[in-house]
């Protein structure tokens, strides 16, 4: 068993403690492909609590998933911090459109991996997808998106994975 942590405002988090995780809420075009975000670093998240309270005019929230490692070993999809994974990124943020242009396909946009593991990518992402997309180019090395310091992160996308989350729960920041 794993203790994750995903960060978010008060409301959201009571929200996912009460009814589940809706696969349905969230971004679409991030790091693994739309899903639940989680990782093992509570500082991460208490970060993005941080920043998603701000934008939502709410106070933030961590809340906190027992996860089955173990049990889903099966269906995670684990990336190396390696250009496998960080092409996969950049397809992930750029859609269909920019992975048609270039050789590498794999992506997650329709979650045909129902877990993926593998490191949060550095800041500079955003910049380095968005150069890639106007240029059509593939991404040919991980610098400038790879930081060893910044934690790994779990991401649920389907049904079948939330049922390795034991328990839920929160608390306010």
């Amino acid at each position: 068993m794993k203790t994750l942590f995903h960060g978010t405002d008060s409301q959201s988090a009571k929200d996912i403690c009460e009814r589940g995780i809706d696969l349905s809420i969230g971004a679409d075009y991030v790091d693994f492909g739309p899903g639940f975000y989680l990782t093992e670093s509570f500082d991460r998240a208490r970060i993005w609590a941080m920043r998603k309270a701000q934008t939502r005019r709410r106070s933030p929230a961590i809340v906190t998933a027992v996860f089955d490692d173990v049990a889903a070993r099966d269906i995670i999809e684990t990336f190396q911090d390696d250009l496998r994974w960080g092409r996969f990124i950049v397809n992930n943020r750029n859609g269909i459109k920019y992975i048609s242009m270039v050789p590498f396909k794999e992506n997650n946009l329709d979650a045909r991996y129902d877990i993926t593991f593998g490191r949060v990518a550095d800041i500079d992402i955003h910049n380095v997808a968005k150069q890639l997309m106007k240029s059509g180019r593939m991404l040919m090395s991980i610098d400038g998106i790879f930081n060893k310091d910044y934690p790994m992160q779990y991401v649920l996308h389907t049904e079948r994975a939330k049922t390795y989350i034991i328990k839920l729960s929160y608390r306010n920041l």
